[in-house]
């Protein structure tokens, strides 16, 4: 029998030490995210995923971040290229996309180094986002 996509990332959370449910948490009250937040599945191994819709709707699609190599835009669908060649294209805003990366970028270095990211104003600041989203250009 196949599994969902939201089963598998659920053990592979448990499997790293927490739930989904307990990621997703942190990274809300971490960041202060409403809805949909990034989900670090195995931090150790850069290995984040975040979902393009609720995870309750069929079009919902899990973007694994680990191989992005490039964001791109085209009518008004993200444009995911990968390392090994692959290419997806996504129903949200490239600005949306790399919103999320920085999101994830920043949970990585709040866990690299967490004194110095609780006083930085890089860690703190809204617009810090837009600084980070070069990462993934």
């Amino acid at each position: 029998m196949m599994q969902s996509v939201q089963h598998i990332i659920e053990q592979a959370c448990i499997q790293n030490g927490s739930s989904y449910q307990g990621r997703a948490t942190a990274m809300q009250a971490l960041f202060k995210l409403k809805q949909n937040p990034p989900i670090p599945i195995n931090p150790a191994y850069d290995l984040y995923a975040f979902a393009t819709h609720s995870p309750r709707q069929d079009q919902c699609v899990w973007i694994i971040t680990k191989h992005i190599k490039y964001i791109d835009e085209r009518e008004k669908e993200a444009i995911i290229q990968y390392t090994n060649g692959k290419v997806l294209r996504i129903p949200m805003s490239k600005r949306r996309v790399q919103r999320v990366c920085a999101y994830l970028y920043k949970y990585h270095l709040y866990f690299k180094n967490p004194v110095e990211c609780k006083t930085s104003k890089v860690f703190a600041s809204e617009n810090s986002l837009s600084s980070i989203k070069d990462t993934y250009n």
